[in-house]
């Protein structure tokens, strides 16, 4: 699963962020975010739609720090 989304996580956290190492962490943030919420999946949306969500919560919050 890691290596079937890894790039267009990436590519997604880079719209979001300002540089290609923040978008690396986001996306690292997003496995831990999975890692620790796995047992709270309610499958009320798709695992893919879950990790997207968690992504762009993550991306969008870095980049408000950011500023």
């Amino acid at each position: 699963m890691l290596t079937a989304y890894d790039s267009t996580l990436r590519r997604v956290a880079r719209n979001y962020v300002s540089t290609d190492a923040i978008a690396d962490e986001v996306v690292q943030d997003t496995w831990l975010g999975v890692i620790r919420g796995i047992d709270a999946f309610e499958q009320r949306s798709s695992l893919k739609t879950w990790l997207y969500r968690i992504l762009l919560n993550i991306a969008r919050t870095k980049a408000q720090n950011r500023w």
